[in-house]
């Protein structure tokens, strides 16, 4: 990944960290199957943030994060693209894993001092 990627996929994911603090979390129908045979091709994204599992110390409280895909005939496929973990229990993403299609984990970013700005990416290699 070369520099200017590495500095836009920083700005993007501390975007959707500011985004995420301002997006309510919202229930789900669950469990749904949705036939995309008909579906033709998305049309946009949403993020939705999951349910909060709050863990006891020294455990971080983790946060999923589902990526909904609008398609042109109203349906919506949902995946996990991003793990959040608030190590401080402050309400606030303190890692964000982003994960690839198959739900691996293909780069982390961090905040280790809590101050809300990206202290340090990661980019995970694959293993085949």
């Amino acid at each position: 990944m070369n520099i200017s990627l590495r500095r836009n996929f920083k700005s993007h994911c501390l975007l959707l960290i500011i985004a995420l603090k301002l997006i309510p979390s919202c229930a789900t129908t669950g469990g749904e199957q949705v036939d995309l045979s008909k579906a033709n091709e998305p049309t946009h994204y949403t993020l939705r943030l999951g349910k909060t599992i709050a863990n006891t110390k020294p455990l971080p409280n983790y946060t999923p994060i589902w990526v909904d895909w609008h398609y042109q005939n109203g349906a919506v496929k949902s995946k996990l693209g991003y793990k959040s973990w608030d190590f401080n229990s402050d309400g606030r993403i303190d890692m964000l894993e982003v994960l690839s299609d198959d739900g691996r984990s293909v780069f982390e970013v961090y905040d280790f001092n809590f101050d809300g700005t990206i202290d340090l990416t990661s980019e995970l290699s694959s293993q085949e």
